[in-house]
């Protein structure tokens, strides 16, 4: 009777071992992965999508237009509107089967003060993983990639672009409120023209106060952008100077 025990007990730690492998990438299945055989670029050169990302003749994923994250390994599990740390953006990575990564289009990222990188609230980015590699003669000639398109949403920003006030005359003030541990970048108007205002970031409050009467020739006058990040996404709100 133990003999039986012992061996039932061996059977389902050997079935766990070998059906529950640590290497496993576990995909949600409302991402609606789309299965490509990527070659590489010696056999057809296989894009990933609209990103510019091939596979090239020595197996790794590169592009000269796209950002490739390498998520670490230890994610098991592809979470849909999860996007990981962008402190890693490359333009080559090793194929890892079973590993997954994430692609970004340059345009959408920017970097923050604190040095922290942060997509565009409404910019799409891939999720993607090669499943396994494609052979012919014992030659690697590409990979099976599953891959997923995906919008960068935040439920705690506000929409880009959001405005937030106008100032018309020297001392007037706008007050927003925005969410804790948020950062703010000024735009390139702005940081151009910052010794006109008084900008500053405290407890949830966002407050800006116009230092100068208004100039159309020389400044202030206009639209001006400041872009706040939470987390690895950014928008943009806007105010505006004017008679």
């Amino acid at each position: 009777m133990n003999r039986d025990i012992a061996k039932i007990v061996s059977l389902i730690v050997i079935l766990c071992l070998t059906g529950c492998g640590e290497n496993d990438v576990k995909d949600d299945e409302t991402l609606g992965f789309t299965t490509i055989n990527m070659m590489n670029e010696l056999n057809g050169k296989t894009y990933l999508d609209n990103t510019g990302i091939y596979i090239n003749k020595t197996n790794n994923f590169t592009s000269q237009s796209w950002y490739i994250v390498d998520v670490d390994s230890r994610v098991k599990v592809i979470k849909k509107d999860t996007q990981y740390d962008l402190g890693n953006l490359t333009y080559l990575a090793a194929v890892q089967y079973k590993h997954w990564f994430e692609a970004y289009n340059p345009y959408d990222i920017i970097k923050f003060p604190s040095g922290k990188n942060a997509i565009c609230c409404g910019a799409i980015f891939y999720k993607f993983y090669p499943v396994s590699s494609i052979q012919e003669d014992g030659i690697i000639k590409g990979a099976v990639v599953k891959y997923s398109k995906h919008t960068a949403n935040s439920e705690i920003l506000p929409p880009k672009e959001t405005s937030i006030g106008k100032m018309t005359k020297p001392y007037d003030n706008i007050e927003y409120t925005i969410p804790e541990n948020t950062e703010f970048l000024a735009g390139d108007y702005l940081k151009a023209e910052l010794k006109y205002f008084d900008i500053q970031l405290k407890d949830g409050k966002l407050k800006i106060r116009l230092k100068k009467y208004v100039d159309k020739q020389e400044g202030p006058y206009g639209d001006y952008i400041i872009y706040l990040r939470y987390g690895t996404i950014y928008t943009s709100l806007v105010f505006h100077v004017t008679e």
